[in-house]
């Protein structure tokens, strides 16, 4: 498993590398922000990540990656926000996982 997180107050982005692996990102581009994550073309990614963000809860999908030349994938993610004393969204971590 590996993990995103977002500090929204920060604007401050870290990935591990397993996370490159499992979106199909160059390592060399660094993490998407935010915006460019729910503006990418995979809606069950969007999803959850749109849950946690605005609803504040945790929220898990099947996203479908495809990669030219490379077998297409399933990866479990989970949207994990985390909150301030007032239940206001401030981060948000996302768990990705290959199935099968």
């Amino acid at each position: 498993m590996s993990t995103a997180h977002w500090d929204l107050h920060t604007d401050q982005v870290s990935w591990q590398p397993g996370v490159y692996r499992l979106l199909g990102r160059d390592p060399g581009l660094g993490p998407l922000s935010l915006d460019q994550l729910l503006r990418a073309d995979r809606p069950a990614l969007r999803r959850v990540v749109a849950a946690a963000l605005l609803r504040g809860q945790a929220e898990s999908g099947l996203v479908p990656i495809e990669r030219p030349g490379d077998e297409p994938r399933r990866v479990q993610v989970t949207g994990e926000p985390l909150l301030d004393q007032d239940g206001r969204v401030t981060a948000l971590r996302m768990s990705l996982r290959q199935l099968g």
